[in-house]
């Protein structure tokens, strides 16, 4: 990891602690490519670290990353939302606003706006274990191209 991820990873892994147990997102989880099964080929590749940490109280502030190429213009993004169905903005990656709604504790959903048009829908979901978020969806990315059946398998870090 860069000095950079390093740093992201580390101011927003201090605030998560009080809030993990009342919140199983929370965290560091780095993509598993070998478990996933990825159809959208924007994501193919794509070494991804993501730390989400607690916003307001119900919501998260996540910060994804593509580890192999943390550099890159556009291989970063980050967003505040809480879990109420309301639209919030992303900053940086591809510029998009994005809605979460709790569908059970470990479960949401995940609604992406692109210009007005839903773009992609998505299911997160944290197994009762606390060591694997899965994001399973459809949609179209950012190059116009579809996508269904997306499955990312993530592991905790910590």
């Amino acid at each position: 990891m860069t000095w950079k991820t390093t740093l992201i990873a580390g101011l927003l892994a201090v605030s998560t602690g009080a809030y993990a147990a009342e919140n199983p997102f929370l965290g560091t989880w780095k993509l598993n490519l070998a478990k996933s099964h990825i159809t959208n080929v924007a994501q193919q590749n794509e070494e991804q670290l993501v730390v989400i940490a607690p916003y307001g109280d119900n919501g998260w502030t996540q910060v994804q990353i593509d580890i192999r190429e943390p550099l890159k213009s556009g291989r970063e993004e980050h967003v505040s939302a809480k879990f109420d169905g309301k639209d919030y903005q992303t900053n940086g990656g591809f510029a998009r606003v994005i809605s979460l709604r709790r569908i059970e504790d470990r479960v949401l959903e995940q609604i992406t706006h692109r210009e007005g048009k839903e773009i992609s829908r998505s299911r997160i979901a944290v197994s009762s274990d606390d060591k694997t978020m899965t994001i399973a969806g459809n949609g179209v990315n950012g190059r116009g191209d579809p996508y269904t059946d997306n499955i990312l398998i993530y592991d905790r870090l910590e």
